[in-house]
């Protein structure tokens, strides 16, 4: 009597480590994948690469204020702001241009310098 209990112990030890792994696994792969639609396989996105100094969090937040969802991306010692668009592009890069253009770190803060204009990543010089 005493295998059969051992034998079933271990059945249930084999069976909680299993259900671990399964689902620890889903939740694992749910937490690195989030539902992010810069990511999305059809996404209209614009990235634009930050200057050198500029905050990136001053412009996330004045496209975000705009109505866009707004992240980073990190690549190589470079900053990109990633934006989801879901209009007309041409409508869209513009909205997102001005937005880019108003933020606080665009206004001055860098001194007397004239401010570049705002170029995405997929537009030429």
């Amino acid at each position: 009597m005493t295998l059969v209990l051992q034998i079933a112990l271990a059945l249930v030890v084999v069976a909680g480590v299993l259900a671990f792994v399964v689902y620890g696994g889903r939740m694992l792969v749910a937490l690195t994948r989030p539902d992010d639609p810069t990511h999305a396989p059809a996404a209209q996105v614009l990235r634009y690469h930050f200057e050198a100094g500029l905050d990136p969090s001053a412009v996330i937040d004045e496209v975000r204020h705009a109505g866009y969802h707004a992240t980073t991306e990190y690549d190589m010692g470079r900053v990109d702001l990633l934006v989801a668009c879901s209009g007309d592009p041409a409508v869209e890069r513009e909205r997102v241009r001005a937005a880019i253009a108003n933020a606080p770190d665009r206004q001055g803060i860098h001194g007397d310098a004239p401010l570049p204009s705002v170029r995405f990543a997929d537009e030429t010089a």
